[in-house]
């Protein structure tokens, strides 16, 4: 959880440390521990949540090896100006680190903004009684403990990753089929929000996504992380429980007619979670 990235050198959206401390809020009623990575300037943001259930890891984003190794490549790249690489890239390292410093047989990366309700739809919304910003908005029943037991369940030995469908409609681009060795990359993008499963397959996964940003970086190139996820999982599909869906939309929402009218199928986002 890292904010005021924008127009800074590390890119990001503006004004997000509300957002994410909404969602997470929400987020934490799955009762399970959390490991949080942010900057010391944050120290002090987290007095709202269950002290019990989180563990705050103070790392600077200039501090991270991943930081000197992108900073020329940063220049000469085409970039997302409203993702941050460092973190991207930095990912796999931070859920290594968690793996490592904990006995838990399931180990997960969820996005602290995941909780919000572009994503979930009015009837799932719990107690909206309150009058405040994040019971308007972040406040969605199915961040509970059947969740987790939910995907525990549908990761079983393999690792849990949502993947977009892009067989009819496409989202999100690929990278050149040079960093595959599986079929030819566009059929689906893996969603970096959430994903991970049984402590050795995630260690497995974070191997492979290293190995194969380390071929991009020296190559000179820069992808978002979700991209290098997808060829991963392209490379190796049997190593994973994969979850798809074709509209980040819920039916009723203000974009769901313009996003689905090319689909016959439709299977929104947010029924993943039910």
């Amino acid at each position: 959880m890292y904010h005021d990235l924008y127009d800074t050198e590390f890119n990001g959206r503006p004004s997000r440390m509300h957002f994410y401390l909404c969602s997470l809020a929400n987020q934490m009623n799955m009762k399970t521990p959390m490991s949080i990575y942010t900057s010391d300037v944050h120290r002090d943001s987290f007095g709202t949540l269950d002290q019990d259930l989180i563990q705050l890891n103070f790392q600077e984003l200039a501090s991270l090896p991943i930081y000197n190794q992108i900073k020329d490549l940063k220049r000469t790249n085409t970039l997302e100006n409203s993702r941050c690489y460092e973190i991207m890239y930095h990912k796999t390292q931070w859920v290594k680190e968690t793996i490592n410093n904990s006995d838990e047989e399931y180990h997960y990366w969820i996005d602290a903004g995941l909780s919000h309700n572009s994503l979930f739809p009015p009837h799932l919304a719990g107690d909206l009684s309150g009058d405040s910003y994040c019971d308007q908005y972040f406040n969605f029943s199915v961040f509970n403990e059947r969740l987790v037991d939910k995907i525990n369940t549908t990761a079983g030995d393999k690792m849990y990753c949502i993947c977009f469908d892009q067989s009819v409609k496409k989202w999100q681009s690929s990278m050149s089929d040079k960093y595959t060795s599986g079929a030819p990359l566009g059929g689906f993008h893996m969603i970096g929000g959430l994903f991970g499963g049984k402590r050795h397959v995630v260690l497995e996964f974070c191997r492979l996504f290293e190995d194969k940003l380390n071929m991009i970086l020296n190559d000179g190139l820069l992808f978002n992380e979700e991209q290098i996820y997808t060829a991963v999982v392209n490379d190796q599909p049997d190593m994973f429980s994969q979850q798809l869906f074709n509209s980040w939309y819920y039916e009723g929402g203000d974009l769901y007619d313009q996003w689905t009218q090319d689909l016959d199928i439709v299977d929104e986002f947010y029924k993943l979670f039910v």
